[in-house]
């Protein structure tokens, strides 16, 4: 995991990022570092930055050297609005099989489908197991019932999603066709010693091809990439931020997911990816868990007090009851709508626009320092709890505008810059003056 952040107002937008990242084990074992470059320079030449949050890898190739590579071919081009990058560098992921051969993605299919009906396996091993600890034992055909029951679980769902809308219509024939075999070698493996209908196997085939086509992200698994900074005709910062999962039959997978602009109207925006409660805290002067409690404990206490009651009452007739009890949660929800909207109104009263307001006055060292301290604040929370320190490291700060381009506040590096001067020399070879 990680935590970043990306504060703008209309002279600039400040990115932190911390150093840690965790890679899992398909057994659960779990190692974390605290090195790992997770903020970087979109373009040599232009005011564009982006930022990687959760998994550091985009179908095992580390998004450090796709961005590397990306930014080599992009040289000195630049595009009229920060959108335009953003679609460009998408773009750059699909039907690139010098980074994404044929062969890697078929593995990575074969994972993608593995991991999800390993779940369908193990949720049907704890059940059994809840089945034996209730009745003792359990027979051959319980375990096939539990089987199946599972199966419909998780296949049925997805085929109630709509398909993802980055991929070709119909995508999921597609994935059906190509990968028949790795499915059905899958399916052997998995579920082989099974007994089970052939419906219970239709439906695992008709899973295995929309895991990828539906829109359907998994929590492990993805990517987030966060690109931010100016488009030449944009006078004002803004950030487009995605969900990517990953590339088959050369096409890349993604879903929009945040976005934010600086505008005349609009004078400053904080805005946190990843592990971002006590960013939320601090904006709105209260813990987002605490405030759901809350709002879910004035909940209990009318149905306690007042639901209840009338459901058990044994004096009422029936209709009298339901048309009492029809009243009574109309009235519980217009107090739980108002509730919310008082808060609402508090947090941004008296905690969102007075932080904003003065967020759109800051100059550029404070806006920087500002993201900086956002970061280290999460990281200090998660230090002090009784929970693993999935943040951490080192925190990467950059700051871009429009007249200076990206530039580094703070920046880690693995060797020292001192020993290593023909990489400063080398770092703009290649590009062309004439085209700077």
């Amino acid at each position: 995991m990680t935590t970043e952040i990306a504060i703008m107002n209309k002279s600039a937008i400040a990115l932190a990022a911390d150093s840690a990242v965790t890679f899992s084990k398909r057994d659960g074992q779990q190692k974390i570092y605290n090195t790992v470059n997770k903020l970087f320079a979109l373009s040599k030449y232009q005011p564009v930055g982006i930022m990687i949050f959760d998994s550091a890898e985009l179908i095992g190739l580390p998004w450090e050297t796709i961005i590397k590579v990306y930014r080599a071919k992009l040289g000195s081009k630049k595009f009229s609005s920060l959108e335009d990058y953003a679609k460009d560098f998408l773009a750059f992921l699909t039907d690139n099989s010098q980074l994404f051969p044929k062969d890697v993605q078929l593995d990575y299919f074969g994972e993608l489908v593995g991991n999800y009906f390993r779940a369908i396996v193990n949720a049907t091993l704890h059940e059994g197991e809840r089945y034996v600890q209730a009745h003792g034992a359990i027979g051959d055909d319980k375990v096939s019932e539990l089987l199946e029951g599972q199966i419909r679980s998780h296949c049925e769902p997805l085929g109630s999603l709509k398909d993802a809308d980055c991929l070709p219509q119909d995508f999921s024939l597609c994935i059906g066709k190509e990968y028949r075999e790795r499915i059905e070698r899958i399916i052997q493996e998995l579920f082989g010693k099974a007994q089970l209908s052939d419906q219970s196997k239709e439906s695992l085939r008709t899973a295995a091809t929309q895991i990828f086509s539906k829109d359907f992200f998994p929590d492990i698994g993805c990517s987030g990439i966060v690109i931010a900074g100016f488009g030449d005709a944009e006078p004002f910062p803004s950030l487009h931020s995605y969900v990517v999962q990953g590339v088959l039959e050369g096409k890349l997978k993604f879903k929009p997911f945040r976005s934010a602009s600086i505008s005349f109207s609009m004078g400053a925006s904080i805005t946190p990816f990843a592990q971002d409660e006590m960013v939320h805290t601090f904006m709105q002067g209260v813990d987002p868990g605490y405030e759901h409690y809350a709002v879910t404990s004035v909940n209990e206490i009318i149905k306690k007090y007042y639901v209840d009651p009338i459901e058990n009452a044994a004096q009422m007739k029936d209709q009298e009851k339901q048309d009492l009890l029809k009243n009574i949660r109309g009235i519980q929800a217009a107090l739980i709508k108002e509730f919310r909207d008082k808060l609402t109104q508090h947090k941004r009263t008296n905690y969102i626009d007075p932080v904003l307001d003065a967020v759109a006055a800051l100059p550029k060292d404070e806006l920087a320092a500002m993201a900086e301290s956002l970061v280290s604040l999460t990281i200090l929370k998660r230090r002090v709890s009784m929970t693993a320190e999935t943040v951490g490291g080192a925190i990467d700060v950059a700051l871009i505008s429009k007249g200076d381009g990206l530039i580094w506040i703070k920046r880690k590096h693995y060797f020292d810059k001192n020993l290593n001067a023909q990489f400063l020399a080398n770092y703009y070879r290649g590009d062309q003056p004439e085209n700077l």
